[in-house]
């Protein structure tokens, strides 16, 4: 066997081992749509001039479940369909949990809800957020 022809057998070799692992790779990922299946996007949007508003808000679902969301910044929350839901989005001021916004919803299979939460304009006890929607 002629040192051309190793060289050949070893970049053959190379190739397969290269194939293996990029169809390997491509099997552990999940197409995007599969992952956005059913749930809710929440977008967390507040007035520039609330600048005071530092703490991140996070959204409770039916009271034992904490995810977390961003200002000015929408998030995926998957849910199982045909079931309800009850969504509060909370975040903290001045060392306590403000009013919730909260809503009540059933996602159906394959739909994605989009909502909005807003802070109320003036923070006080009396006003709670509000989530509008689903848009």
């Amino acid at each position: 066997m002629s040192i051309f022809s190793r060289k050949k057998e070893a970049m053959k070799s190379k190739d397969k081992k290269a194939k293996k692992q990029t169809s390997a790779e491509q099997g552990d990922r999940k197409p995007i749509e599969k992952e956005l299946a059913e749930g809710i996007k929440i977008r967390c949007q507040k007035n520039p001039l609330q600048w005071q508003l530092v703490d991140q808000p996070y959204c409770i679902i039916n009271g034992t479940e904490k995810k977390s969301l961003r200002w000015d910044d929408e998030t995926f929350i998957s849910l199982l369909p045909d079931k309800t839901y009850q969504i509060s989005v909370e975040f903290y001021y001045m060392g306590s949990t403000y009013k919730p916004g909260t809503i009540s919803t059933t996602v159906k299979k394959g739909e994605v809800q989009r909502y909005e939460y807003e802070p109320p304009a003036v923070m006080s006890t009396l006003n709670p957020g509000r989530i509008v929607g689903p848009k």
